[in-house]
């Protein structure tokens, strides 16, 4: 490489670093170790500026230095900015890129027709218009190049059949930001909805509402993947000539944790921009956001624009075109701000209720009255279609029989016709469907409940890639859940209707004895731990007598509050003893699958609190050990990776872990030690550098590393003897025992035998001061688990045991 090569080069990966440092800072940005993984060519220029680049006594803010900037001293003001300075790396599009015309217009951006001649493909191209431009990021419409960059961007990571992908993201000859994506032909779902209303006969209102569906669908994924679209309307969603269905500008997107704000540092008003553009569209925007309420805005904000759609459809035309006949931008969003629409009922009398009531409540004025989000309105829109029960409408037994009878007209009226001669005949008839109707539903929930508990046990670590199983779990939990009064309506009828076995005690029945004996037990360990209480209070001595009294009073609330609940479920769903045994046998069903239901429920003890939790632990544990010690890690990272202040790791590259926070080095062994923020708080150091360690502490780990070890080998053999060897890469070993503190936080568990608050033998040549006896502490070392239970345990918490190699090295 010759020498203007190589500056070339260096200048590149400067501007790439800096790009990569400003989007790190403003929370956007990825690790570093997947910015070498993108610009693998750069790597070793990239790795010096990241070492030159970590906090120190006069640099802590980790930015680049003036000396590390362009040569004439300055640096680019903004996100925008470093980001165009990035794309000068792309390699120059005039000879791949022809125009062949313009595609669209809209806001600050401008979609050309081009032709890519290295693969022969007619693509779209999307940049700002030309008095939009900002070729350097310092001057133009900043906001416009940053929601430009960002809409690629996200483009780039939501992969949907209904989310057109992005090809590539460049500079042009004249230093333009571009990306470019496949050329939509079709009609936007304006148009669509135009020609319905006009009484296109190859555009009836059923085939509007599957397009709606697809875009529901998008969203929904969209959502999961944590961006919302912000600027739904109908002409940002294209049908293709064959039926493919797009969600098109997302040039608003956001992730849902981002906030206000596109990333240059600037406040970003929820209801304008800088250029006096509304930030969506104000027909089609949710009262939160035209009010400015960033903090408000989330999923139910893209549920408000779809049924905004979908009122345009019922109404044809946008929500307050009738109040707003102008169509200014500012007092439509005015209107949007001082109340509701006009009410379609009003607008189009004929239309159907079933669907206006999805509208308004998509529509509705409070976020926590309209879906829980954009899965569940298409349920309700797919309902619609199928001939179902909207959820959002009429609902009962009488809705059920309407929508059957819709669903099987032909039947329908083969029934009505028996009805004249056969009347008894037709009722038996629909009861025996809806009775096989409700067996279905409550086979399904049996069913349910026996994968939730199934699941739950699997469901684990508490990380990011489980998150939306985990979500997916409570949704369906809280599904059965909501079935409850079903049940117990049919517990009573059966009950009001059976007879019971002559001399017979519903308590004493046989399924009643398991949880019957299960109280007892409870019942007895409750008694078990007021003994220990007593004598903890009588005998023992040091800082484990009280701690080990405030844990058994613990044990001993936790087991009553379950004697209550279960005497309580006794006593309301016990097994009866009926004469009838298919009545029995019905009732056992019944009262199994609504006793799964309410364990689910339960405020305190229930499985939906349970992952209700571990979900939130997701996030908190993110905050605790990325989000917080960001600079802590990167400072570990330095540090790991600089041979001469740490030379053992052998210039490791380590990159920050999930669920870890680093310390710093011990100041002995001089290796790099890490708290495990789910187990416990960090420990400090005292002055002379040992840890200060107490129950409240989490796990600490020690970063061993590489190295290689002879397996087996025994210097006490006479003779020297040849063993196996073998590599070890670093890892992660925890510094002491894992103490009882510690596996009662992950386990909620203590089967130590010598637990808290127990006495502890110290020796016989102790003598105990006035005859008490010091007792164990959380502190101590948990003990009584089994190797099975411990790697369960510990797998939860993305932890394992030591191999034998890692044991003996």
């Amino acid at each position: 490489m010759s020498k203007a090569e190589k500056e070339g080069a260096d200048a590149l990966a400067l501007d790439l670093y800096r790009l990569w440092c400003e989007r790190h800072e403003n929370g956007k940005g990825r690790g570093f170790e997947e910015l070498l993984r993108q610009w693998p060519q750069y790597e070793p220029e990239l790795r010096r500026l990241h070492a030159e680049n970590q906090p120190t006594s006069s640099n802590s803010s980790g930015a680049l230095t003036r000396e590390q900037g362009d040569s004439n001293g300055k640096e680019p003001k903004d996100a925008a900015a470093s980001a165009v300075a990035a794309l000068r790396a792309v390699k120059s599009s005039r000879d791949r890129y022809r125009i062949d015309g313009v595609l669209g217009r809209g806001g600050a951006g401008i979609v050309l027709r081009v032709v890519d001649r290295a693969l022969g493909r007619e693509l779209a191209m999307k940049m700002l218009r030309a008095e939009y431009e900002s070729k350097d990021g310092r001057g133009g419409n900043r906001q416009g190049l940053r929601r430009l960059i960002d809409e690629a961007e996200v483009l780039g990571k939501l992969e949907h059949p209904s989310i057109v992908p992005v090809h590539e993201l460049g500079l042009d000859d004249q230093g333009r930001v571009y990306f470019t994506m496949p050329r939509i032909e079709g009609l936007p779902l304006s148009d669509v909805i135009a020609l319905c209303t006009a009484g296109e006969r190859n555009w009836p209102r059923e085939r509007v509402l599957e397009v709606l569906l697809k875009v529901c669908d998008a969203l929904a994924y969209a959502h999961q993947r944590g961006v919302l679209h912000r600027d739904l309307k109908p002409a940002n969603v294209m049908v293709g000539t064959f039926g493919q269905v797009y969600v098109v500008d997302w040039g608003l997107a956001r992730a849902h944790e981002s906030g206000s704000g596109d990333g240059t540092g600037e406040p970003e008003d929820a209801g304008l921009t800088q250029t006096g553009d509304v930030l969506g569209t104000p027909s089609y925007i949710s009262p939160e956001q035209a009010r400015g309420r960033a903090e408000a805005i989330d999923a139910a904000t893209d549920v408000y624009a779809i049924g905004a759609m979908l009122y345009e459809l019922i109404a044809g035309h946008a929500p307050y075109a009738d109040t707003v006949p102008s169509r200014n931008a500012a007092e439509i969003l005015n209107a949007v701000r001082a109340g509701p629409p006009t009410d379609l009922e009003r607008l189009a009398p004929g239309a159907n209720g079933e669907l206006i009531a999805i509208a308004r409540k998509a529509m509705a004025r409070d976020r926590k009255q309209r879906y829980p989000g954009v899965a569940a309105l298409a349920e309700d829109l797919r309902a619609f279609m199928q001939g179902r029960v909207v959820a959002a409408h009429a609902r009962g037994v009488w809705a059920e029989l309407r929508k059957w009878v819709l669903r099987n007209r032909a039947l329908a009226s083969t029934l009505c016709a028996l009805l004249l001669v056969a009347a008894v005949g037709a009722v038996l008839v629909l009861a025996s469907e809806h009775t096989r109707a409700s067996e279905a539903r409550e086979q399904s929930d049996a069913r349910a409940a026996a994968s939730l508990r199934e699941r739950e046990q699997k469901l684990w670590p508490a990380e990011p890639r489980n998150l939306p199983a985990m979500l997916v779990w409570l949704a369906e939990a809280r599904d059965l859940v909501s079935r409850i009064p079903y049940y117990r309506a049919q517990l009573e009828k059966l009950r009001s209707r059976s007879a019971l076995r002559p001399g017979s005690n519903p308590a004493t029945s046989a399924n009643i004895q398991p949880l019957l004996q299960r109280m007892a037990g409870l019942n007895a360990e409750v008694a078990g731990l007021q003994e220990d209480i007593e004598e903890m209070r009588t005998k023992s001595a040091g800082p484990g007598q009280k701690q080990g009294i405030e844990f058994a009073t613990l044990e001993q609330r936790r087991r009553e509050y379950t004697v209550a609940r279960l005497q309580s479920l006794v006593d309301e769903y016990g097994d009866w003893p009926f004469a009838d045994e298919v009545a029995a046998a019905r009732h056992t069903e019944l009262w199994k699958t609504c006793f799964d239901a309410l364990e689910l429920a339960d405020p305190v003890e229930g499985g939906i609190v349970r992952m209700q939790a571990r979900v939130d632990s997701v996030a908190l544990i993110a905050a605790r050990s990325l989000q917080g010690p960001e600079a802590a890690w990167s400072e570990a990272i330095a540090s790991i990776a600089d041979v001469n202040e740490c030379p053992a790791y052998q210039g490791l590259r380590l990159s920050a872990q999930f669920g870890l926070a680093p310390l710093d080095r011990d100041p002995v062994s001089r290796l790099w030690e890490f708290v495990d923020v789910a187990t416990g708080t960090a420990p400090q150091r005292d002055e002379a550098g040992k840890l200060r360690l107490a129950p409240e502490h989490g796990i600490v780990f020690v970063l061993l590393p590489a190295g290689e070890l002879e397996l087996g080998h025994d210097t006490t053999l006479p003779t020297p003897q040849e063993f196996p060897s073998v590599r070890l890469d670093a890892f992660f070993l925890a510094k002491h025992e894992l103490t009882q503190a510690q596996w009662f936080r992950m386990s909620g568990e203590n089967p130590s035998y010598h637990r808290v608050g127990t006495h502890w033998p110290i020796g016989a040549d102790y003598a105990p001061p006035d005859g008490l006896v010091l007792t164990a502490t959380w502190s101590q070392p948990i003990e009584q688990i089994g190797w099975a239970q411990c790697i369960e345990m510990l797998g939860r918490f993305g932890l394992g045991l030591p191999t034998e190699a890692q044991w003996e090295y």
